[in-house]
Parts: structure tokens; sequence; C-alpha cells
């Protein structure tokens, strides 16, 4: 279970049992799990030592996908 999956359980429970919560979008949810299987899979074509050109573009992909990550976490972060 990711971090965010985990956050939204709380987030539930406090809603039942009466707390000020906030809801967890699904996008955190969705880009928590891309960027950490695209991390992974970079991992993965380092290890068969793939050329450094393709490692590079899926790290420039990555690099971008991290922004929209963090852009999302400051979003929900300012949500009163």
């Amino acid at each position: 279970m990711s971090y965010w999956q985990m956050k939204r359980r709380v987030e539930r429970y406090k809603t039942l049992v009466g707390k000020k919560a906030k809801e967890v979008p699904d996008e955190l949810i969705t880009l928590e799990m891309q960027v950490n299987r695209m991390s992974a899979e970079i991992q993965a074509m380092k290890d068969r030592k793939e050329p450094e050109g393709i490692i590079a573009t899926k790290a420039v992909d990555l690099g971008v996908l991290k922004i929209r990550y963090k852009t999302a976490i400051k979003k929900y972060e300012s949500q009163q």
C-alpha cells in the first residue's frame, strides 16, 4: 500500500469519527504509482546495461512526472 493510499484511509476514518479531514485525490495515488513504476523500470534498464541514451530519455520522462507529482502534492497541501 502506498503512502497516499494509506493517507486516504486515514482521512476517511477521520470523517467517520467526526473529525476534520481532507479528501485525497485519485491523481496523487496514480502519480505516486507511476513515479515508483518508472523509477523501477529505469533501475531495471541500468541493471540490463541498456544504452545510456534510452535510459536518459526515460529519466527525462521521470523528471517531468515527478514535477507533476510534486505539484499535485502542493495543491493537496494548500487545500483547507
